[in-house]
């Protein structure tokens, strides 16, 4: 083989393994951005079940504040307590 064919075939060589670099790098960001991708799902579910947590407990909070608020206004009269306990039984 000549120093002239040993030439072109080592830059082909070179040209594949250029592009097979050229393939894996584009893999790699593909992967890299899907990764991305799930943990910006990942943090934006956990923000959302953090927000629901919150609200649930501002709920529960608020309700529990209007059941002693009715709890003390019937006990403070008398008129209003007997309608809160009919409306119950009934």
């Amino acid at each position: 083989m000549t120093s002239a064919a040993i030439a072109r075939r080592s830059a082909r060589g070179r040209e594949r393994v250029v592009a097979r670099m050229h393939n894996h790098v584009a893999a790699l960001e593909k992967f890299q951005l899907a990764a991305t991708g799930l943990e910006a799902q990942r943090v934006a579910a956990s923000g959302a079940t953090k927000q629901l947590d919150e609200l649930s407990q501002e709920v529960a909070a608020s309700g529990e504040a209007l059941a002693e608020m009715e709890l003390g206004l019937a006990a403070s009269d008398p008129a209003t307590a007997a309608p809160v306990t009919a409306t119950a039984e009934a």
